[in-house]
């Protein structure tokens, strides 16, 4: 919500802009941390999401910066760039999240015997070419948003046809690829529930495993809140400062932040490296040593 609104506290809504830019800040700089720490691990997966997660958090951390400012009309920006900035995240870490599902796919079936596993290298194009796909889309949307139906003025919510379509398009992403991740492995884990309890006991990836195991629901059911209040927010605007910090922390940091922690864990992009560019060498946990 713009500032400029009499009912509302600047200082608050500065402050909690702040605060929330730390946010992304820190992540930023964890996310930096971890690639430099894993590198001798790195495949192309763990690249791409270390670098969308980068970007994407480096957007939010200068947008909250610089959006009190530009609402108050201390500085002037492009109504269009701040719209473009403000949404890329999302579509980041989208991309973000659908990585962390392979990883987490590989994670929860690598004790099992190659006739029960999902094998992920033929899920992984589809995912990838959805992703591409959505991005296509998204490209599309904002050619139209910034030659035909441009916004006038700085708003918390879409002020054009193409940007309520933007948004309801984030939220149609969010909540059912959230949806899906959480069917196929809950069902997965339904299907094969007495092998993962005898790994979560017996495999060097018992650790990361029950991490990822607590990480996905919230994540997933996070994300679908997330869907859900942007689809309502497109036409409704909820007046309130600390809305943002809340909206943004919990559904956002907080889950993105356990993807970047699941992510940063050595045996985790180890087992993704391997799964992609040595699959002959499954069932996995033969051929892996202890990390030290």
């Amino acid at each position: 919500m713009a500032p400029s609104d009499p009912t509302l506290d600047h200082t608050d809504f500065d402050i909690s802009h702040v605060v929330l830019s730390s946010f992304y800040f820190m992540m930023l700089i964890c996310s930096l941390v971890a690639l430099i720490n894993t590198k001798a691990y790195t495949s192309l997966y763990t690249l791409l999401f270390h670098l969308l997660l980068m970007l994407g958090a480096a957007c939010r951390a200068v947008l909250f910066i610089l959006f009190p400012f530009a609402a108050e009309g201390v500085i002037h920006l492009s109504v269009n760039v701040i719209d473009l900035v403000a949404t890329l995240p999302t579509f980041f870490f989208f991309t973000v999240y659908s990585i962390t599902m392979i990883v987490g796919t590989l994670i929860q079936q690598e004790h099992l015997p190659r006739t029960v596993q999902i094998d992920i290298r033929k899920v992984v194009p589809y995912i990838l070419f959805g992703n591409l796909a959505m991005y296509i889309i998204v490209a599309i949307l904002f050619i139209v948003d910034f030659t035909v139906d441009a916004p006038a003025h700085i708003s918390s919510r879409p002020t054009t046809v193409t940007g309520i379509i933007i948004q309801l398009f984030t939220s149609f992403i969010y909540f059912n690829g959230s949806l899906f991740f959480f069917i196929v492995l809950f069902k997965h884990y339904v299907k094969h529930w007495r092998e993962f309890r005898a790994a979560n006991r017996t495999s060097e990836f018992s650790t990361v495993r029950k991490m990822f195991a607590l990480v996905f629901p919230f994540s997933s059911v996070s994300f679908m809140i997330r869907a859900t209040l942007a689809a309502v927010t497109a036409f409704v605007v909820i007046r309130s400062w600390y809305k943002d910090l809340l909206y943004y922390t919990f559904l956002e940091v907080l889950p993105v932040s356990f993807l970047l922690l699941i992510m940063s864990q050595r045996t985790t992009i180890r087992l993704l490296r391997i799964a992609f560019l040595e699959p002959e060498r499954q069932p996995i946990m033969a051929h892996l040593q202890p990390l030290v």
